[in-house]
């Protein structure tokens, strides 16, 4: 059999072959951030009527476990598809996402990849997004959710970390919560100051400031932390917060959390998936913690029960379902179930 030397098929290969052009819209970063931050609330609340309908079964899911593969020089890829069926419409997509160390080919971001989005008749890829902002923002739409569930009197935050995550962390908490107060940490001072500024550009009504240390004496309702961090660096009692969110030790060589939480908090994740890596991995590992004393947002949900009072820990490693609600708000699905969007609280 002989191959063509050219790029294109000729008449004869065309007729046997019978091949079509497949339409795939391709979402920037740019327009994806743009898109999701111009109605704030709108999307929070498309969120959370999804994750309603989850919890009343009115909405099926299909979720396999997050698979990360490790690259021993440094870094990883993972690979998580969600499948999401509501009221005749569905939202199938597969992300590929990849932790870049080394940062040679696209620097300065860590974050690489793409997510999927496949059409619900045919089946091909429709849609395709860039990865970065969209982890980004869906990771604070996660910590905006555990705030108005398990803090929801909080007027300050006290952020730890001055990129992108730690960003949406603060504009979406800020947003959902009415902040009074935020202070943003970063070693880097240029950093911290940058994040604290395009802060207040999106709250103007929210005290912003930038510091490169936490002071001795800062307290604070909810603390983030939202860094790179590989040795834990928050204890209790925790500036004295009411919630305490930690999304950045999303893999097994990064930690936030020492080791004496398990012992003074109730701990929540956004979904089971998240205490297969990170902190949680490791207490529950070593007995620090019982997989039944783990709560995750669907389940709280569904018990209809109030949070008891003290210290919170919640932790998010990243979840496919977040990516596949922001992607389904993104593309417009189920656009018009739901005429006003309910408060979780």
């Amino acid at each position: 059999m002989s191959a063509s030397s050219t790029s294109t098929l000729d008449e004869l290969e065309r007729r046997v072959l019978r091949l079509s052009e497949e339409p795939c819209t391709h979402h920037s970063e740019a327009q994806i951030h743009h898109r999701l931050l111009v109605e704030p609330h709108a999307y929070i609340g498309f969120v959370r009527a999804l994750l309603l309908a989850l919890c009343s079964g009115e909405a099926s899911l299909e979720l396999p476990a997050k698979q990360l593969f490790p690259d021993p020089a440094g870094g990883d890829f993972r690979v998580m598809p969600a499948v999401v069926r509501w009221r005749g419409e569905s939202c199938a997509t597969v992300k590929v996402v990849g932790t870049n160390l080394r940062q040679q080919q696209v620097p300065g971001q860590i974050t690489v990849g793409r997510a999927l989005a496949l059409d619900p008749d045919e089946h091909f890829v429709s849609d395709l997004f860039d990865i970065c902002l969209l982890s980004s923002i869906r990771t604070g739409l996660c910590a905006a959710l555990a705030g108005e569930l398990l803090a929801p009197d909080s007027r300050r935050l006290l952020l730890f970390g001055g990129g992108r995550v730690a960003y949406y962390c603060g504009v979406l908490l800020g947003q959902v919560m009415g902040l009074e107060e935020i202070v943003v940490i970063d070693p880097l001072a240029e950093r911290a100051a940058n994040c604290a500024s395009l802060l207040q550009r999106e709250l103007p009504s929210t005290r912003v400031s930038g510091e490169t240390t936490v002071r001795p004496d800062q307290q604070s309702d909810i603390v983030v932390l939202a860094t790179d961090a590989r040795e834990a660096l928050c204890e209790p009692p925790g500036y004295g917060a009411k919630l305490i969110v930690s999304v950045g030790a999303d893999c097994d060589q990064q930690s936030e959390l020492s080791d004496s939480w398990p012992g003074v908090a109730a701990i929540y994740v956004d979904l089971p998936d998240s205490a297969r890596f990170g902190d949680l991995k490791r207490w529950l590992q070593r007995g620090l913690v019982r997989p039944e004393r783990v709560t995750d947002l669907l389940t709280l949900l569904k018990s209809g029960q109030a949070p008891t009072d003290g210290q919170k820990l919640f932790i998010s490693t990243g979840s496919a379902l977040f990516d596949n609600l922001t992607i389904a708000y993104l593309l417009g699905r189920w656009a018009g179930s739901s005429s006003q969007f309910p408060q979780l609280r």
